[in-house]
């Protein structure tokens, strides 16, 4: 339930401090700063009854629409209006608003009258008459129509092409961590880093990369009669004198 601010200034209401999330149409989640209030409400078609309408958010930043009855135009479209005590409302501005929270008040105390499809439903409540819901077989009746529109501000511009530089300057890396390697990789991984040195040839240093062996390196052994035979050949004897 919302008192609009001139209403609640014409009564010289004063309440506690209080705010109010609102999300507005372009989905944007606004902080009302306002008060809440009490008051009693007499209806004027029931002078002898009032009601206590308590903890209603006021504030200066709300407002509501103006809302119209052409009541003759609307008895004219709609026979079954005729006999109800309705009356004509010309650009009202409303200045309270009765949510869920208040629904005593509002609700039906007779049966609704119902017209057909598309017609307005007239209602008796505590407070009095009213009409609810659409009147589309009305003359010269105006069909509202809302358009979402956006723009975008310069410096958001700025940001997203100060992104997109970003994202070129970054070289792709990959991490070490997420490569899975077997154990002989690695060893050889181990052996090129450790091992490896920068020699000079004909004045340019280049890299020596070590001979990758599988760990352990298997022992030379073998029997002195394994080499009986190449002790016999003549030519084995004369590579041994040159280069014993």
């Amino acid at each position: 339930t919302i008192l609009l601010h001139p209403a609640a200034q014409a009564l010289q209401l004063k309440g506690k401090p209080e705010s109010l999330k609102l999300r507005t149409l372009r989905q944007d989640v606004q902080t009302l700063n306002g008060a809440m209030v009490s008051f009693t409400l007499i209806p004027k078609a029931y002078l002898n009854k009032s009601y206590v309408i308590s903890e209603v958010f006021t504030t200066d930043q709300l407002s509501l629409s103006e809302h119209s009855h052409p009541l003759k135009s609307l008895q004219q479209c709609y026979p079954y209006l005729l006999p109800l005590p309705l009356k004509q409302l010309n650009k009202v501005r409303p200045l309270l608003l009765l949510g869920a929270d208040q629904t005593y008040p509002i609700t039906p105390t007779q049966p609704v009258n119902l017209g057909p499809p598309g017609a307005p439903v007239a209602i008796k409540t505590r407070l009095g008459w009213t009409l609810q819901g659409p009147a589309r077989d009305l003359p010269n009746s105006r069909s509202a129509h809302f358009h979402y529109i956006s723009f975008k501000c310069p410096p958001d511009d700025i940001y997203h092409n100060v992104q997109k530089l970003w994202q070129l300057d970054a070289l792709p890396q990959k991490n070490m961590k997420t490569v899975v390697r077997s154990k002989q990789d690695q060893e050889a991984m181990h052996q090129l880093e450790t091992q490896t040195i920068r020699t000079p040839v004909d004045g340019i240093l280049r890299y020596a990369a070590p001979l990758l062996h599988v760990e352990p390196w298997p022992p030379l052994k073998a029997p002195k009669e394994a080499v009986f035979a190449a002790v016999k050949d003549d030519s084995f004897k004369t590579n041994n004198k040159r280069r014993p």
